[in-house]
């Protein structure tokens, strides 16, 4: 099945849930979250390939270390449907069992909504986050989810699309706020560096800074 029309049953399966009152983490794992990863071609009945309930630290337990050649590559915590991944300490937990063990990449999902974080990246806990699809948002196309969510796909992970991806937006950004900063108060070597690349005719210092 592709993931574009996996995205659409699991959609009306959370609506099910919902409408149940039946969207606790266990069958929020089994209807949403199991499913979605086995899509994403990531074998939920391969122990090579998924882990559950992977000891961490302090005695607690992640829900699924999703490995190639047996390495631990993403981890993904789960959480109940009507679980609120706005939550601090959701974010937190996920991250930090991710980072402690080394392992860059984690998610954290209600079935719902899948949201990617990169542990390492040195920016605040909630900047940390790549990227999220939210399955049941009416504004994107199943498609248009699928393209996004095809990141953390075996494939992607394991040929690197992902790393590149989180390379880009994580760099850029930094590159992006670093040449806003530079442009608002222009060192001197800057201002000059540009006139002089702007030859002739001059530009007046004030007019360039303004520019700026």
């Amino acid at each position: 099945m592709a993931l574009a029309d996996t995205i659409t049953k699991l959609v009306a399966t959370a609506a099910k849930l919902k409408a149940s009152g039946a969207g606790n983490e266990a069958n929020t794992k089994a209807l949403l979250i199991e499913p979605m990863i086995a899509s994403l071609g990531w074998d939920p009945v391969d122990l090579d390939m998924v882990e559950r309930e992977v000891k961490v630290f302090e005695g607690t337990y992640l829900d699924y270390a999703l490995k190639l050649d047996g390495v631990p590559r993403l981890y993904v915590e789960a959480k109940g449907l009507n679980e609120n991944l706005d939550d601090k300490k959701f974010i937190a937990q996920t991250v930090n069992y991710a980072n402690n063990d080394g392992v860059v990449w984690c998610v954290l999902t209600n079935g719902a909504r899948v949201r990617v974080y990169k542990t390492n990246e040195p920016v605040a806990m909630d900047r940390k986050l790549l990227f999220e699809v939210d399955l049941t948002d009416d504004k994107e196309s199943p498609a248009d989810k699928a393209k996004l969510l095809r990141l953390i796909a075996r494939e992607a992970v394991q040929d690197g699309d992902l790393d590149r991806f989180g390379e880009r937006v994580f760099t850029d950004g930094r590159v992006r706020q670093a040449l806003a900063e530079l442009a608002a108060d222009p060192p001197a070597a800057v201002v000059n560096a540009i006139a002089t690349r702007l030859g002739h005719p001059g530009v007046p210092v004030d007019a360039l800074k303004r520019s700026l």
